[in-house]
């Protein structure tokens, strides 16, 4: 019976990583190899953000590549997507006291071969909010 029963533990253990991993891997996926309008990168997040606090997530986007972002708040935010030009920060979306948004971002249209792309959540409100969020790299 005692033997069963740690046969039962340690396959409920590798149930329980097994699914751990899948769960990472859903979460964020990466594909460079990349055919027309498939996915080269994906993310899916929910996170919190304190009072006066703020967040952020970049990825890399190729010419012939767009970025593809929604997301919704608990609270109003500001909002913005940016990149690091030579000697300025560059924001192609600037946006106050939203709770929801979605775009595109397309490198071809700031004349850039491959930048990092960083789209930033800032929190003004006295109490934490949650941001669900979606982004997608896709090739055109």
């Amino acid at each position: 019976m005692r033997t069963m029963l740690n046969l039962f533990k340690t396959i409920l253990a590798l149930c329980v990583f097994v699914c751990s991993i899948s769960a990472c891997a859903a979460n964020r996926s990466h594909n460079m190899h990349g055919a027309s309008g498939e996915t080269i990168d994906s993310k899916t997040e929910s996170v919190m953000v304190d009072s006066s606090g703020s967040y952020e997530d970049c990825f890399k986007v190729k010419r012939g590549q767009v970025l593809n972002y929604k997301f919704s708040s608990s609270v109003p935010l500001d909002f913005n997507v940016h990149y690091h030009g030579s000697s300025e920060v560059i924001y192609p979306v600037l946006q106050s006291d939203i709770s929801a948004h979605e775009g595109t971002i397309d490198p071809e249209k700031h004349d850039l071969d491959e930048e990092y792309y960083c789209l930033m959540w800032k929190n003004p409100g006295a109490k934490q909010c949650n941001i669900s969020y979606k982004c997608d790299v896709l090739q055109k």
